[in-house]
C-alpha cells in the first residue's frame, strides 16, 4: 500500500506541482523536462519542497538529467531547516557541497504556494518556478488508517521487531507504509 505526500501547504492541488509518490508523476516531469530542455537549450526553472533524503537525491537527479541535455541546472531545494538533521554531519557538508558545485541553490524556508510561474514562500519571497516537486515526507497510506490498529504520528503501522502488526499478529507490513517500533530510522 506504501505511503502518500506530506502536503501541509497543499500544494498538490496546485497547478505545476509534481510529487515524488507515485513515481509515474515523476516520470511525466522528466518527460516535461526533456522536452523544455530540447527545445529552449535551458533547464526550467525546478523548485524542489522538501528538506529530506528524498529532496536532495532528487536534486541531484535532476542535476544528472541536466548534464545529459548540455544545460545547466536551474534548481532550489527550500528546506526547512539549514542543518540535515538526518545525516551525520560531515555527510550533511560534503553532500551540500556536492549539490552547491553542481549548481543547486539551498534555500532555507518553506514554500507555500504556486503561481503560473513563482512560488511563495513563508517568508514573503517569490522564485521563479516552472515545476515544484513536493518532497515534503511521507505519511501512511489512508488503508493504514482503516485498519482499527495502532499508527505512527505519520500514519505509519506500527510492527514488531518480526514485521508483524502491534495488536494483530496476522498482520505484516514492510516498507513505507510501515515503522517498527523502538527503530526509529530516517
Amino acid at each position: 500500500v506504501g505511503s502518500r505526500i506530506a502536503d501541509p501547504d497543499r500544494l498538490l492541488t496546485q497547478p505545476g506541482v509534481w510529487a515524488v509518490k507515485p513515481l509515474e508523476d515523476l516520470l511525466a516531469l522528466r518527460k516535461l523536462l526533456e522536452t523544455a530542455m530540447i527545445q529552449t537549450g535551458k533547464c526550467p526553472a525546478i523548485v524542489v519542497a522538501g528538506g529530506g533524503q528524498t529532496a536532495h537525491e532528487l536534486a541531484a537527479a535532476l542535476c544528472g538529467l541536466c548534464e545529459r541535455h548540455g544545460v545547466l541546472p536551474n534548481l532550489v531545494v527550500v528546506r526547512p531547516e539549514a542543518t540535515l538533521a538526518w545525516a551525520p554531519r560531515w555527510a550533511a557538508r560534503r553532500l551540500t557541497a556536492h549539490l552547491g558545485r553542481r549548481g543547486v541553490a539551498l534555500r532555507t524556508d518553506r514554500v507555500t504556494g504556486r503561481s503560473a510561474t513563482a512560488c511563495e514562500l513563508a517568508s514573503g519571497e517569490r522564485l521563479d518556478c516552472d515545476a515544484l516537486v513536493v518532497a515534503t515526507g511521507l505519511i501512511g497510506a489512508e488503508l493504514t488508517g482503516c485498519l482499527g490498529l495502532p499508527v505512527n504520528r505519520e500514519g505509519r503501522l506500527r510492527t514488531s521487531h518480526t514485521l508483524q502488526a502491534i495488536g494483530d499478529n496476522r498482520v505484516f507490513a514492510v516498507g513505507d507504509c510501515a515503522v517498527i517500533d523502538g527503530d526509529a530510522r530516517p
